[in-house]
């Protein structure tokens, strides 16, 4: 059988003719600490909350390295246990508010105003900013091989099951004349 080894060039040329399949959203990576409101409780009416996140992002504000502190120490998601890092998001997956928030940064490490969710009370930090378009060859380059040579091997037995059928139906055509005579 022949190889499923695929040039470099092959896929190359996959990429730039096929250049729409390899189209992702735009996606950020984000942080939050999160206060939550509850009335039931004296710590957490709505005021206090409020204050709470406002003197959390002050000293943001004066000190960014210390967010993952902050979160651990003052959040009360369980994304805290992570210094607050939710993760890569694509648009329109967090509550409105906090989408908007996050999506609004124009720079990494930026940090949001406070924004209020049905949670609570939120400072969101843009911690990477992966922009909407074409995804670079590098990073797409290995799935376009393999698939590529997965479909070169698919050829290939195709083939070799065809010879072989070819090969039975000769002999048998042959053992047929055989039996005539």
């Amino acid at each position: 059988a022949k190889s499923a080894n695929v040039a470099e060039l092959d896929v190359q040329i996959f990429y730039h003719m096929h250049r729409e399949q390899f189209m992702r959203t735009e996606r950020r990576g984000a942080s939050h600490i999160l206060v939550t409101i509850n009335p039931d409780l004296p710590e957490n009416t709505p005021a206090l909350a409020l204050k709470k996140i406002s003197e959390i992002r002050k000293r943001l504000l004066k000190d960014p390295k210390r967010f993952a502190e902050q979160a651990l120490k003052h959040s009360e998601c369980p994304t805290a246990m992570n210094g607050g890092t939710i993760g890569d998001v694509d648009r329109g997956k967090l509550y409105p508010a906090l989408d908007a928030a996050l999506f609004a940064a124009k720079a990494v490490g930026e940090l949001s105003e406070v924004v209020e969710s049905e949670l609570g009370y939120h400072i969101v930090r843009c911690d990477s900013i992966r922009a909407e378009g074409v995804a670079p060859y590098a990073e797409v380059a290995p799935r376009i091989r393999l698939v590529m040579e997965q479909n070169r091997r698919k050829l290939c037995q195709h083939g070799w099951l065809k010879e072989l059928q070819e090969a039975a139906a000769a002999k048998a055509r042959e053992a047929e004349a055989l039996q005539e005579h």
